[in-house]
C-alpha cells in the first residue's frame, strides 16, 4: 500500500525528493505554484493536485531505472490561467501517467501545457497523457501536448477533450429527473479523482465555484 504523506497546501515553489519506495502526496494549490519531483531508481510516486483558479509549474524528472509517475491535476478555473508540466525520461524503463482535467468555470481561457521528453537512449520508457478541460459556457480552453522523443524503443501516446459536458450524457441525466446544478455537480465528482480528500475537505477547498 502506498504511504499518504500529510496533505500539504502549496504556493510557491516546492522541491520533493521522497526516500521511500512508494509515495502519494495529496496537494492543494488556490495560488500560483511551482512543484518539482525528483523520482529515483524504483520509486513509485502518486501525486492527487487540485487547484482552484491558479496557474502554476511541475517538473517531474524520472532520474533512475523503473521510476514511476502518476499525476492526477484537477482544477477549477474562473480567471485566465496556464498549467505547464514537464517530464523528463532520464532512466531506462521508466513510467509517467499524467491525467489533467480541468472545469472552465468562466468565459477565460485556461490552458495546460504538457511537455514529455524522452531522450536517445533511454529505452522500455512508457509515456502517456490523458486531458480534458470541460467549459460551462463559451469559454477558451488551448490543451498543448507534445512528446518529445528521440527512442524508438518506447511507448508515448495521448488523448485530449476540450468542449462542454456531452449532450447526450446531459439528455440521458435530465431524462432521469436530475436537475441541471445536480448533473453538473455528478459529472464533476466523475471527472475529478478525489482521492486524499474527505468530503468536508472537498467542500471547503472547491466553495468558491460560483453555483447556477
Amino acid at each position: 500500500m502506498n504511504k499518504i504523506e500529510v496533505k500539504e497546501k502549496v504556493t510557491g515553489t516546492v522541491t520533493k525528493k521522497p526516500r521511500e519506495k512508494k509515495v502519494t502526496y495529496v496537494f492543494l494549490s488556490d495560488a500560483d505554484f511551482t512543484i518539482q519531483l525528483e523520482i529515483g531508481k524504483d520509486q513509485e510516486v502518486e501525486v492527487f493536485h487540485y487547484g482552484k483558479d491558479c496557474s502554476g509549474q511541475i517538473k517531474v524528472l524520472l532520474k533512475g531505472e523503473k521510476a514511476s509517475i502518476i499525476y492526477h491535476y484537477n482544477t477549477i478555473n474562473m480567471q485566465k490561467n496556464h498549467v505547464i508540466a514537464a517530464v523528463e525520461h532520464l532512466a531506462k524503463n521508466t513510467n509517467s501517467h499524467l491525467h489533467f482535467h480541468g472545469f472552465n468555470q468562466e468565459q477565460n481561457l485556461l490552458r495546460f501545457q504538457i511537455d514529455v521528453t524522452i531522450p536517445k537512449g533511454m529505452t522500455e520508457a512508457v509515456a502517456y497523457q490523458e486531458n480534458r478541460i470541460y467549459n460551462r459556457t463559451q469559454g477558451t480552453s488551448q490543451i498543448l501536448p507534445n512528446l518529445y522523443i528521440d527512442e524508438y524503443d518506447v511507448v508515448a501516446n495521448h488523448e485530449s477533450y476540450i468542449g462542454p459536458f456531452e449532450e447526450s450524457i446531459l439528455f440521458y441525466m435530465q431524462s432521469r429527473g436530475l436537475s441541471r446544478p445536480k448533473i453538473e455537480q455528478l459529472l464533476l465528482e466523475g471527472l475529478f479523482i478525489q482521492k486524499g480528500l474527505t468530503e468536508e475537505e472537498k467542500v471547503s477547498f472547491f466553495q468558491g465555484r460560483k453555483e447556477g
